[in-house]
């Protein structure tokens, strides 16, 4: 596949064979702390610059020991992307992060029973609408608004790969657990491979340096991510992805049901719309094969779904 960093703009009348996967991220509180890179579609033209704002939904149940995670997440994140000189491409992320009781609970016991044929009996003993995260190592929180760690990013072209590099700022509260309380460091590759016809392959890794954290204790000196994933275009407006991703946990607490690999299973959708880009996702924990098969779904939030938009400002 030619220059997949120099593939085809997204807001031109087709969507490329190129484009890459959805920028989704494991939503667990404690995983939401810490940066996590996440892969973007194509690189951008020279000049060009692109705005998006996402709005993801996840709820999250996980009893272990003396530790309980019971809450739901929405994280709205806006994000500006503008290319430079030299293929360099640099971004800024913001997310605004709330932890609250949630509207979700109702919908999983039914998607567990009628979707995925059983229940859960840690939820079907829970009350719904509870939010708070408690542990040795995670101390306790309960319900938190406000803004969270903020991120710059650059991204450049180097050959068919593409290499990028984010820094975390902690902008958050970390003594609301919307921060870790210090800067991350990240480092990713990224690549596509055209398959032929209306499929394409694409794939990443990364390693994030953590800093150590204000409140959580345990923190991992570094977290390894990898992901790929399928991308399907039956026609120029319209993509199927189905992807998966793994990374490692970010705090060591000697509990193995909460340090064990952190991998989520997505399908999402994307489509050119009124003169933009919209995304649509879900993704899935390790109750996809109900708990069965760690190495293909394993630690995450019960359920995720998100939206996400993005247009071009100019060039």
């Amino acid at each position: 596949m030619k220059g997949f960093g120099l593939a085809a703009c997204l807001l031109l009348p087709s969507l490329s064979v190129a484009q890459g996967l959805i920028p989704a991220r494991n939503h667990r509180a404690v995983s939401l702390a810490f940066y996590r890179w996440t892969p973007q579609a194509v690189g951008l033209e020279p000049g060009e610059s692109r705005w998006s704002v996402s709005w993801t939904e996840a709820n999250d149940l996980r009893a272990a020991g003396s530790n309980l995670e019971d809450y739901e997440a929405t994280r709205l994140l806006m994000e500006h992307r503008r290319a430079l000189a030299n293929g360099l491409e640099v971004g800024l992320e913001l997310p605004l992060l709330s932890r609250h009781g949630g509207f979700l609970d109702g919908i999983i016991d039914w998607w567990h029973a009628n979707v995925l044929g059983w229940s859960d009996p840690l939820r079907d003993a829970s009350p719904q609408g509870r939010a708070t995260v408690r542990g040795p190592a995670l101390g306790s929180f309960g319900s938190a608004t406000g803004l969270g760690d903020a991120a710059v990013r650059v991204r450049k072209a180097a050959g068919r790969w593409r290499i990028g590099a984010a820094l975390k700022l902690p902008t958050g509260d970390a003594g609301e657990l919307l921060g870790s309380g210090a800067a991350d460091l990240a480092l990713a590759a990224e690549r596509g491979w055209s398959l032929g016809g209306r499929w394409s392959l694409h794939a990443y890794g990364a390693a994030v340096l953590q800093g150590r954290p204000t409140r959580l204790r345990g923190a991992r000196d570094v977290a390894w991510q990898a992901g790929f994933g399928l991308v399907w275009s039956p026609n120029p407006r319209d993509q199927w992805v189905a992807q998966w991703q793994h990374e490692d946990s970010a705090l060591r607490t000697h509990v193995p049901p909460l340090d064990a690999p952190h991998r989520l299973v997505t399908f999402g959708y994307r489509r050119l719309w009124k003169g933009g880009l919209v995304e649509a996702f879900f993704s899935e924990d390790r109750d996809l094969f109900n708990g069965s098969w760690p190495e293909g779904a394993n630690v995450g939030p019960d359920f995720t779904v998100g939206l996400r938009y993005e247009a071009r400002l100019g060039r």
